[in-house]
Parts: structure tokens; C-alpha cells; sequence
């Protein structure tokens, strides 16, 4: 591959995946531009205010530095879509009168758009990764450049059939699963994704045969094991007795019924 190969790598939300896919590519000395709507890299004003002593201690800093890009990622790589929509989306998700779901597509959809007219006025990109849902606008003006879609969890038809039983059976917690309740748009749009792409990159062997089974030819996809970075961690390391005190538990995941959340509090109630 030439090192002038160059990339764009798209991240409507907060998915670490294309965040840190992006990072090796800088690592590796390719010229990579990370369209975003939702994170900031580490040396911008926005990230260094809220890292400072004046700021740090407020609510929205320390909800700021949770969307910090990782470090080789700089200012220089990353260009802003959608800004304003993401903005609007946090505020109604935050707000007591609204789950912020609709806000969520609109900036989804404005993030798709804008990348998308930025990308047809430009004649140098040579390859395009996008996360799932928001990769179709992207890919269609990408047309000349290899198209690569990420896809961290299950093939959504796989999800809705199997989370849609595990919504009948469990329906009181029905309300928190993910996946389940696409709209025939929606599903219509993903369909469209994965045929635009030219490879999928799935994080398992198990996401990879969900796709298989739903028809995507085995050829266009590619299992990339999720890893994790201890570069950016600071600080000392904590000193934690398990051993005293009463019992103590570690959930490392989101906090949905997919991820079968009930079933752990079911657990400590027996």
C-alpha cells in the first residue's frame, strides 16, 4: 500500500472502534481524516479546558473528557459534522421529558449528509471505513474508494428475531433492550450499507456467522478481535482489598437488558 494512501474514517457517535482503527492508521504514518460529531482530540480548546483545574471539577467537563479521541488522533486529523445536532441530541437525552431518540436520528441522519457533501468535493480519498447506521450517504458518495463497513454487534435481523423472543418472554424489560424494534426503513438502510461496502469488519466469530446465516457472503467479512489501550491511562494504580467488606461486583459492559442485565439482578435476589 502507498503511504500517501489516504483515509477517512466516520464516527457519527461514540463508538470506540473507528476511533482507535483511525489512531493506528496515524500511528502507522498514513494520512487519515476522522469525521466526528460527538468526541474531541486531546489538544483541541474545548478538551483542554475541561481537563484544566478551573474547569475540571464540573458535570459537563468530566462528561467532556469521556469523549476524548485517542491520543495519536490530533486536531490537525479531525474534522467536525453536525456539531450543532449532537448538541441538541445530549440536551434532550438529559431532559426528563424526552429519551433524546428522535434527536438521535436527526443528528445521525445530519452527520450522514454532511459527510457525505464534504466527501463529493474531494478527489484524493482512497478508502472510506464508516460505523453501522451511519455509513450509507457516506458510501454512496464514495463510489471511487474501497468502502469498508465496522459492525460491533450482531447482524440486526439476527438481533431483532432473537431479542424480539427475549422481549416476549421478558417484557417488563422489554423497554431497555437494543435491536429489537428497527423500523422496515431502517432495516432497509442497513441492508443497503452492507451491500454498498465492500468489507465488513466484525469483532467476532460469532457476529461474523449471524451474517452469514442472514446471506452475506463469508468472503466480505472480517473478524478483528476487540482489544483495549493502556497509553492513555494515567494516574496510580488502585489499590482494591476484595477480600473485605461485603460482596462486590464488576459489571463491564452497557447497562441494557442485551446485555442481559435482568438476569444478573435475578441472581442476587435468590
Amino acid at each position: 500500500m502507498s503511504s500517501n494512501y489516504r483515509f477517512v474514517v466516520a464516527n457519527a457517535g461514540t463508538h470506540p472502534e473507528p476511533a482507535h482503527l483511525a489512531a493506528g492508521l496515524v500511528e502507522s504514518g498514513r494520512d487519515v481524516t476522522y469525521l466526528t460529531s460527538a468526541s474531541w482530540p486531546r489538544d483541541s480548546a474545548l478538551m483542554r479546558m475541561a481537563s484544566s483545574a478551573t474547569f475540571g471539577w464540573l458535570h459537563a467537563s468530566k462528561v467532556l473528557r469521556r469523549r476524548v479521541l485517542p491520543s495519536p488522533l490530533r486536531s490537525s486529523h479531525v474534522r467536525r459534522v453536525a456539531g450543532l445536532k449532537e448538541l441538541r441530541f445530549q440536551l434532550e437525552r438529559m431532559s426528563l421529558r424526552s429519551g433524546g431518540g428522535s434527536a438521535l436520528a436527526a443528528r445521525t441522519l445530519s452527520f450522514r449528509k454532511g459527510s457525505a457533501r464534504w466527501l463529493r468535493r474531494r478527489d484524493d480519498v482512497d478508502c472510506v471505513v464508516a460505523q453501522h447506521t451511519g455509513a450509507f450517504e457516506i458510501f454512496q458518495a464514495a463510489h471511487d474508494a474501497v468502502r469498508i463497513l465496522t459492525f460491533p454487534i450482531a447482524h440486526y435481523r439476527w438481533m431483532a428475531d432473537y431479542l424480539g423472543r427475549e422481549a416476549e418472554e421478558n417484557p417488563r424489560w422489554a423497554p431497555y433492550l437494543q435491536g429489537h424494534d428497527r423500523s422496515p426503513a431502517e432495516m432497509d438502510r442497513l441492508d443497503a450499507e452492507v451491500a454498498l461496502a465492500d468489507a465488513v469488519i466484525v469483532p467476532s466469530t460469532f457476529v461474523k456467522e449471524t451474517f452469514i446465516d442472514q446471506g452475506v457472503s463469508p468472503r466480505k467479512i472480517f473478524v478483528l478481535g476487540l482489544g483495549t489501550s493502556t497509553s492513555d491511562l494515567v494516574g496510580e494504580r488502585a489499590q482494591l482489598n476484595w477480600l473485605s467488606g461485603g460482596l462486590r461486583v464488576l459489571f463491564v459492559g452497557q447497562l441494557t437488558q442485551r446485555k442481559g442485565l435482568s438476569y444478573l439482578l435475578d441472581g442476587f435476589s435468590d
